[in-house]
């Protein structure tokens, strides 16, 4: 049979009071420790994960900011160039509208000019007429109310013709 000696005895107690001791002093701080550790690292991993959601979803925003830039930036170029024409559009009314001017004033300046030329070809032709008088009848016509009348009848004529041109 089996026999025990005070040895193996002394072996079985020294084993259990290590086994007791490492679990007291040892063991229990390293499970500690192993489970901070683990704790620790799931934390660690959930905000990892926190944080690459919040990096995805920054990622989105800026690309949808980069294509809204696109899209402004189109349109602000519409817009300019939609001001431009109409702004050349004005100008170009702006311009059409000076010469209309420029030839309105430009035509009442030649009737002026017209005008007083009939005048002036009226008396011309009246102090001409005045003086083929005299001479026909001997006599001199040197007054105004003779000139005048002659003026007179000269113009009646003249828009006469211009009527009559009409």
């Amino acid at each position: 049979m089996l026999s025990f000696s005070v040895t193996f005895v002394i072996s079985i107690v020294n084993l259990a009071v290590l086994y007791f001791l490492l679990r007291r002093f040892l063991w229990k701080p390293l499970r500690t420790f192993m489970n901070e550790r683990t704790e620790r690292l799931r934390r660690e991993t959930t905000e990892a994960a926190s944080a690459m959601m919040n990096a995805e979803e920054l990622r989105q925003r800026y690309e949808d900011l980069l294509a809204n830039s696109d899209e402004e930036a189109e349109w602000v170029l519409r817009d300019a160039e939609d001001r431009a024409k109409e702004r050349s559009r004005e100008i170009i009314a702006s311009a059409e509208k000076d010469a209309a001017d420029a030839m309105r004033r430009a035509a009442e300046r030649e009737a002026l000019e017209v005008a007083h030329a009939r005048d002036d070809l009226a008396t011309e032709i009246a102090r001409i007429a005045t003086a083929a008088a005299s001479a026909v009848t001997g006599r001199a016509l040197d007054g105004d109310a003779e000139r005048r009348a002659a003026e007179e009848f000269i113009r009646v004529a003249a828009n006469m013709e211009s009527a009559h041109d009409a």
